[in-house]
């Protein structure tokens, strides 16, 4: 069975995107703490900015866009432990973007692109936990897609019709007296299935962050002891000082991002509950 694809709520998929860029500013740090500024922010920017583009495109409908900005902007994002919540969720909204895509547009091809993405990411080896969770829905989501397609049957010829001899009905025209249609009126909150997916993903993705961010001290700590140097005196105490606040720049966004997850999968779940009434 394959599934719909859900919308993404805008407030959502912002938070993820301030998200992204606050906690991408403490990634790839050198040796002594220290990272480039001008690489670092240039990335970072490109990296908000895609992800925006992304947003942009999928309110306009432009799935396929949408698609290739969030793609983008996950390739562009460095390729470390620390980095692999983000990654994650940018995949998460890559996936949901194709399968809208796909709901207008049924094309194998870029559905097998997104599958091949998900298989590359969820064959890294020692994922965290949380991100191979992550990892592991989205699979479900796509594992429908990833079935080679069956051979199209061929139909047995058939008799063509003897020629009708009877006079058709005349179609009766419409009654003039009807109501004309009136299309039902849009959800302004949007459907329960979005607020419910994005609520856990951005929630999962914050308590990753949570997780993340309470690692760096200790490897710090470890990284500066395993090269003999000491804890308490420059450089090393330095080194350890700037990766505790890195961390605290991790727990702090995660927090944000799990509390306002928690928020939309509760709006969505009683979204869901309205509208079964």
């Amino acid at each position: 069975m394959r599934h719909s694809p859900a919308t993404v709520p805008v407030p959502c998929t912002r938070l993820v995107a301030v998200m992204v860029a606050v906690l991408l500013s403490g990634v790839s740090p050198t040796a002594s703490g220290r990272q480039e500024p001008g690489t670092a922010n240039a990335r970072e920017d490109s990296i908000a900015a895609l992800h925006r583009e992304g947003e942009a495109m999928f309110a306009a409908a432009d799935y396929a866009g949408a698609r290739n900005a969030w793609v983008d902007a996950y390739e562009r994002i460095e390729r470390t432990e620390q980095t692999w919540p983000y990654r994650a969720t940018l995949l998460s909204l890559v996936v949901t973007a194709a399968l809208a895509e796909y709901e207008v547009e049924a094309r194998d091809d870029r559905m097998r692109e997104v599958v091949a993405l998900v298989q590359v990411a969820r064959s890294t080896p020692e994922l965290d936990p949380e991100v191979a969770a992550m990892l592991d829905t989205e699979w479900e989501r796509l594992e429908p897609y990833a079935e080679p397609p069956s051979e199209p049957e061929v139909p047995e010829a058939t008799p063509a019709p003897a020629p009708a001899t009877a006079t058709p009905r005349p179609v009766p025209p419409p009654d003039s007296q009807s109501p004309p249609f009136e299309p039902p009126r849009a959800n302004r909150a949007g459907p329960p299935a979005a607020w419910i997916g994005a609520g856990t993903t951005i929630l999962v993705g914050g308590i990753a962050a949570l997780v993340v961010g309470t690692r760096f001290e200790p490897r710090a700590r470890a990284l500066v002891q395993g090269t003999n140097d000491s804890t308490t005196m420059s450089p090393g105490a330095e080194f350890i000082a700037a990766e505790r606040d890195k961390g605290r720049g991790w727990v702090v966004g995660g927090s944000v991002a799990a509390t306002v997850g928690a928020a939309a999968l509760i709006t969505g779940i009683a979204l869901l509950v309205r509208s079964r009434r």
